[in-house]
Formats: structure tokens, C-alpha cells, sequence
């Protein structure tokens, strides 16, 4: 059997992590050794010595690098190469005994240990090395480039400084933080001191996993990704559970698939920072259905909008067109779960669900008939969506206007337009007024500048300030529209007696021509 250079590079290093993280008793680590033994001993027989240089953050074997890793906490190479150790040769006829005791000096953590006076002292026959001390070594260039002597006067510097930032020591100066401070300041230094020791964990687990699907080992990674969860490390959780998705028959997210968990979850999407808010809900992707009633629940207690955005097209994506999970809770009396639950809903886009949302277009609270409608546009139901321009809150009323608008659904022009020039249409707020123009202008038909034209233009005698209003929306809307016909109308008006509409009309014009030169 030919023994690769590489894989017997790979399987010195695997074998010094895992002993890392077992004892040498271990079953897992005797795998990895093992097989490194039966490696070295095979390459040995045929080429007799086995030699590697060791630099800063590498390994070389015949000048070809064959291990390499610049991270300082994690690097086999940097840990031989701080301790002086150059070079290692392995030669034939090395005993398992040697092999051993060499992989258990090179893996101890202990930082003060010094590995190439532990090594030297084993005396081993088929194991040497080159060692150098620090100042033999001249590529190490430890010390600092000789500098030319500057004269500084440092007391008349220090006076400089404290004079230009009107510093005065007789200020007292509070160096006390608070207890929430504080526990940030705990927690952060806690993340720093472990992130590193728990990558290496991880990263070993899955390489011996690669190898060998040891119980033991998934076991371990089960308990790693729980108290990743705890530490709202979702980053590890990730690596952990994205890792294991391709083994069908390990399925670590069903251990922690549980109510109690999944309440846990409750607080954290106003709280995490923007990365890891990121990261659980890459997490929450790998839940299955069965988590979907947990999940909605505690959407009540989001306050972010944005991310309770996110997290109900999470779910959604999680239903898979299955909208069985999300039914049940259109008969909730908690508002709040109902409209996650609506919006869930649409966001799955399955058709099935439409007869059951149109139960509900005359529920008493206009939360609900607001997810209706948003439901609803995701269906592109506009017909059904038109129903609700006679809903008797305003706030529902402009949302089904934005969302014809969305969905530019033509038949409805002709119920907007003589709306509009309605006299009682005077008497709607400046958002729902603004709201009916936006919609006309997104369904409007061939006659739509014209109409625009005589509401511009019209004369008159009364409530002349509360029509100027509808003045300004029909500018604004042919100034939407742009085309030379539109704008050819608003010029028209600069010559009209009325001083409202020559106002209304100059106006445009003026942000017309601003935003042309701005383009």
C-alpha cells in the first residue's frame, strides 16, 4: 500500500487535535492514532526517514508545504516553532510506544510547557529533532532595528497635550461603570477567551466524525450545539447542524425540537446585534414543521417589525406549501398570533388557503382585515381586495388602496375616479386622499391625464381651501405621470386665473425641473 504524503501530513494532525480532546484511553483517539501509526510505519518501510521542517506557521516536507494554519491558538506548527523545534525526523523501525508519548507532549494545552525540552528528554531512538535557541535563530529577527536617538523633551510635550485638550487634573474623574456595564464587559471577555477553544472543539469533532460516525462523538456535538443555543452562539449552532444535514440518519435539531426551547427564543429578536440575529434565523431554517405552532406563538412578543418580517418568511419557507401547521390558528382570539398567523399564511402562497381568509374579511378588529388584505395581495386577489375600499376603518381602507395600486389592477379605475370627484371625498384625510391618486395613477387607463386635467383645473366656488388639496395630489400625480402631454397640462395651469391652480402648477414644475438636473 502507497501512503500518501498528504494524508499521513493530515493524519499526524488529526491525531494530535483529537488528543486534545481525549484522553489517550479513548476509543476515538486510538482510531485517529491507529491509523497514523499504520501510515508512518508503511511510508517508513519504503522511504526509510520521514522528515519535517517545521516554520512560524507551516509545515514543509521536501519544501511542499503539507499543514498550514496562521491562527496562533489552533497552529500544530506554531506550537513546535515557538519552543525552537526546526525540524522533525521520524525513522524506521519507530515503536507505537515512541509515536504515543511524542503525540501526547506535542497536543498538551499547557502554554508554559516547553515541548522541546519534554521531547529531549524522552530520548527517543527513532524520533530527533533540530532545536535552536531563540537568539542562535536569525531568521526569528526578534530584536528591534537600531534607531536614531531623538531628543524629546517630554515634559513640555505632555504640557502641549493637556493644554490642547483642556485637560485639568483638579476635574475629578469617575471610573465607575454600572452593573449592566459591567456583566457586558464579563461577557464579552467570556465570548473571547472561548470562541477560540470551542472552534477547535467543533472543527476536531467534525473531522473525527468524517472518519468515523462515532455515538460518542455525535453525542458530543449534541451537547456542544445546545449550549451553543444557550450562549446565542448561532454562528457554532450553524457550522454544527448545516455540517451533520447531509447525513440523513443524524438529526441533532430533533433533540432540541421541543416547546421549551423554542419559548426561549422569545426575547431574542429584539435583542441580538444584526449579525446574529442573522445567524438563528439561518438556524431556525432547519426546524421542521412540527415547530411551526411554537414558533408563531412567540411571534407575539416581537416588537421589531422588520424582523418579525424576516422570521414569519422563515417559517413560511419552513411549511414548504404545507399550510396545515398555520390553520389552526385562524380561529385564535389572540390578535396578535392571528395576524402572524394570516401573514404566515400568504406568505406560503398556497391557494387552498383563500376560502379560509375570506371567513374572516369582516373580523371586528382591523388588525386582522389589514392582514387580510396583505394575505390576500400575495394572492394577487385584487378583485377580493376591492371589497375592503368600503371597510369602515381608514387605515384598512388605505392599505387595500396600496395594495391595488400593487397589484395595478385596471377595473378599478372607474370606482376611483368618480370617487374622487365626489364632494364628500374632501372630507377624507390627506393620507387616504394621497392614497386614492397613487392607486388611480397605477391602474389609470388612456384617459387618466385627462381626468387628472379636470380635477386640476376645475372652478370652484366653495371650500376652495379644502379642494386645494385634491389640487396638489392631481399636479403631483400627471408630474408622476412625466410624459409630455402631462407636463404640457401643469404649463397650462401657470397661465390660469386662479391663483391656487398657477401656485399648485409652479410648484411641480419647480420639482419637475430639480429633479432633472439632480439626474
Amino acid at each position: 500500500m502507497t501512503v500518501n504524503i498528504q494524508e499521513l501530513a493530515i493524519d499526524l494532525i488529526k491525531t494530535i487535535k483529537a488528543a486534545q480532546i481525549y484522553q489517550t484511553s479513548h476509543p476515538s483517539f486510538k482510531n485517529f492514532f491507529n491509523q497514523f501509526y499504520q501510515d508512518i510505519t508503511e511510508f517508513l518501510k519504503a522511504s526509510h526517514e520521514f522528515i519535517l521542517q517545521v516554520e512560524r506557521f507551516s509545515i514543509r516536507y521536501e519544501d511542499r508545504i503539507i499543514y498550514e494554519e496562521t491562527e496562533k491558538d489552533i497552529s500544530v506548527a506554531f506550537r513546535l516553532f515557538k519552543d525552537g523545534i526546526r525540524e522533525i525526523k521520524f525513522t524506521e523501525g519507530i515503536t507505537e510506544d515512541e509515536l504515543l508519548i511524542f503525540v501526547e507532549i506535542v497536543s498538551k494545552s499547557d502554554r508554559d510547557q516547553d515541548i522541546a525540552l519534554n521531547l529531549w528528554e524522552c530520548d527517543f531512538l527513532h524520533i530527533t529533532f533540530y532545536v535552536v535557541e531563540e537568539e542562535e535563530d536569525e531568521k526569528l529577527s526578534y530584536a528591534l532595528p537600531e534607531l536614531p536617538k531623538l531628543e524629546i523633551n517630554y515634559d513640555e510635550a505632555v504640557r502641549g497635550v493637556l493644554t490642547r485638550e483642556k485637560i485639568d487634573f483638579a476635574d475629578k474623574v469617575s471610573v465607575e461603570i454600572s452593573p449592566e456595564e459591567l456583566r457586558m464587559l464579563k461577557t464579552e471577555i467570556a465570548e473571547i477567551e472561548n470562541q477560540t477553544d470551542l472552534n477547535i472543539v467543533i472543527s476536531t469533532l467534525i473531522d473525527v466524525l468524517k472518519n468515523t460516525k462515532s455515538q460518542e462523538v455525535i453525542d458530543a456535538l449534541a451537547e456542544i450545539l445546545e449550549l451553543c443555543i444557550n450562549n446565542n452562539d448561532f454562528k457554532n449552532a450553524i457550522l454544527i447542524v448545516n455540517y451533520l444535514w447531509n447525513y440523513t440518519d443524524i438529526n441533532l435539531i430533533s433533540r432540541i425540537e421541543n416547546e421549551g426551547m423554542i419559548a426561549s427564543f422569545a426575547e431574542l429578536p429584539d435583542i441580538l446585534d444584526n449579525q446574529s440575529f442573522s445567524d438563528f434565523v439561518g438556524l431556525v431554517g432547519f426546524f421542521s414543521k412540527k415547530t411551526i405552532p411554537w414558533f408563531i406563538r412567540i411571534l407575539k412578543n416581537v416588537k421589531n417589525e422588520e424582523r418579525l418580517r424576516i422570521l414569519q418568511e422563515r417559517l413560511a419557507y419552513i411549511c414548504q406549501g404545507d399550510v396545515e401547521p398555520v390553520l389552526i390558528f385562524l380561529k385564535e382570539k389572540d390578535i396578535k398570533i392571528l395576524t402572524n398567523a394570516i401573514v404566515i399564511l400568504g406568505n406560503i402562497k398556497n391557494p387552498s388557503v383563500i376560502p379560509h381568509l375570506k371567513t374572516l374579511t369582516l373580523h371586528p378588529s382591523p388588525l386582522v382585515r389589514k392582514a387580510i388584505v396583505d394575505a390576500l395581495t400575495e394572492f394577487g386577489e385584487a378583485r377580493m381586495v376591492s371589497d375592503f375600499l368600503a371597510d369602515t376603518d381608514v387605515n384598512v381602507r388605505i392599505k387595500a388602496l396600496q395594495a391595488l395600486e400593487k397589484l395595478s389592477y385596471s377595473p378599478i379605475y372607474q370606482k376611483l375616479i368618480k370617487t374622487i370627484k365626489q364632494r364628500n371625498f374632501l372630507n377624507l384625510n390627506y393620507n387616504e386622499q394621497k392614497a386614492y391618486f397613487d392607486c388611480l395613477v397605477a391602474t389609470g387607463n388612456k384617459r387618466l391625464v385627462k381626468d387628472l386635467e379636470k380635477v386640476l383645473f376645475k372652478w370652484v366656488l366653495f371650500n376652495r381651501q379644502k379642494y386645494l388639496l385634491k389640487r396638489q395630489l392631481s399636479a403631483q400625480a400627471l408630474a408622476k405621470i412625466g410624459n409630455e402631454n402631462a407636463v404640457s397640462i401643469l404649463r397650462k395651469g401657470l397661465k390660469k386665473r386662479d391663483e391656487d391652480i398657477r401656485a399648485v402648477c409652479e410648484n411641480v414644475l419647480k420639482f419637475i425641473e430639480g429633479k432633472k438636473k439632480s439626474e
